[in-house]
């Protein structure tokens, strides 16, 4: 996860400082190999973890923050609108940085 994590908030951090549209698409498609390990082995780690008695809260915890983006992002973009569309790429690398220093 370590590895992952810093990967993808460096590439996110290219992301943010992208000056045209090839940058943008290969940072996101690298942006997005390096995130998709989080999504892929958290049910595995829950399982390692967790007592099998617990593990439906966390499971349900874990689908509920993974899978509540979709259900966020017209709230979220909405803001984004108002304040330019590089601050949906700017946001990304200061969450994952936040989740790397708190994790």
């Amino acid at each position: 996860y370590l590895g992952s994590f810093i990967a993808l908030t460096a590439f996110g951090l290219g992301l943010a400082f992208a000056e045209n549209i090839q940058t943008l698409l290969i940072g996101r498609f690298l942006s997005g190999v390096c995130g998709a390990s989080a999504l892929n082995n958290v049910a595995g780690s829950l399982a390692d973890m967790t007592r099998v008695r617990n593990r439906g809260r966390f499971n349900t915890a874990y689908r509920l923050f993974s899978f509540g983006g979709p259900t966020l992002g017209p709230i979220v973009g909405t803001f984004v609108l108002r304040v330019g569309f590089r601050w949906n790429i700017r946001l990304n690398p200061i969450l994952s940085f936040a989740a790397l220093v708190i994790g």
